[in-house]
């Protein structure tokens, strides 16, 4: 990954754009303020078929590309009295506090899930 350098950062070299969503979403919007959330895309986009027939298909799998994996044991990480645990209700604000999860559960119910 790039390093971040501002609200969006592109990077030809690395073929990827990252967007900080507390940069572009509204403060109504309350996990990606809290949560420190990105969007990640291709860059340069490439609207037509013209131009990604210039590539491999592997070069433009954005989907191929693997952001993060994390092992986290809740149990030990949180015994440091410097660093309190937040709480439930400030990581996952409830469907009325929320507009950005009620959209979620829209996209959900659409998708059959």
């Amino acid at each position: 990954m790039p390093n971040l350098s501002g609200a969006i950062t592109a990077s030809a070299e690395a073929g990827l754009q990252i967007v900080r969503l507390s940069s572009v979403c509204p403060p109504s919007a309350v996990r990606p303020h809290i949560q420190e959330g990105y969007l990640l895309g291709e860059y340069p986009e490439m609207s037509g078929t013209e131009q990604k027939e210039n590539y491999f298909p592997y070069e433009m799998d954005f989907g191929r590309r693997l952001v993060a994996k994390f092992a986290f044991a809740p149990a030990s990480f949180w015994k440091n009295d410097n660093f309190p645990q937040v709480t439930k209700s400030a990581l996952y604000p409830s469907e009325k506090s929320d507009p950005l999860f009620r959209l979620a559960l829209g996209v959900k119910k659409q998708l059959g899930g």
